[in-house]
């Protein structure tokens, strides 16, 4: 990781990837929740285009952001029960 920050890039993804290591990612909308999410070590967030500014780079401190469209609703609007995760519900399978 260089250049000026310590934010992985696409290269290092990938590296992490090729090993093998597990790469946590959340989807957020609010700076609170990018910067809480930087405390925590995730890897990568999920961030609509409506909800990224300088003030929600700035908070995702070092996580990898991506940035895109709306995508899917919510969990509950996709009738995932309570404790159960996109993964366990066969959404996203690796």
């Amino acid at each position: 990781m260089g250049m000026y920050h310590n934010r992985p890039h696409v290269e290092d993804i990938r590296k992490m990837k090729k090993k093998g290591e597990k790469i946590s990612m959340l989807f957020v909308t609010t700076p609170d929740e990018a910067a809480a999410a930087n405390a925590a070590g995730i890897h990568m967030l999920s961030i609509e285009g409506r909800f990224f500014d300088a003030t929600m780079r700035e908070a995702a401190g070092s996580c990898f952001v991506e940035v895109g469209l709306p995508g899917n609703p919510p969990k509950k609007e996709r009738g995932l029960g309570q404790g159960q995760d996109l993964h366990t519900s066969g959404i996203f399978s690796s």
